[in-house]
């Protein structure tokens, strides 16, 4: 990432917050097997996501989503 280091470690480190506490609450709730299998399914939605929009950028929606990550 660009920009000064300090932030950006900064902005990771408030990203990360809720994110345990959300892990805390699915592993208490749901147990260990469901909430690590929801979460690598989420994730690699994320992978396919984010090779569609190289592959094929000329969709629509894909324009769509470039437009508003990039602003």
């Amino acid at each position: 990432m660009t920009g000064n280091q300090f932030l950006n470690f900064f902005l990771l480190s408030v990203m990360e917050l809720p994110a345990t506490i959300l892990g805390n609450i699915l592993l208490q709730s749901m147990g260990r097997r469901w909430t690590q299998a929801i979460l690598f399914i989420l994730a690699s939605l994320g992978c396919f996501a984010g090779a569609a929009l190289v592959l094929y950028p000329e969709l629509y929606i894909v324009s769509i989503i470039v437009v508003i990550l990039t602003k």
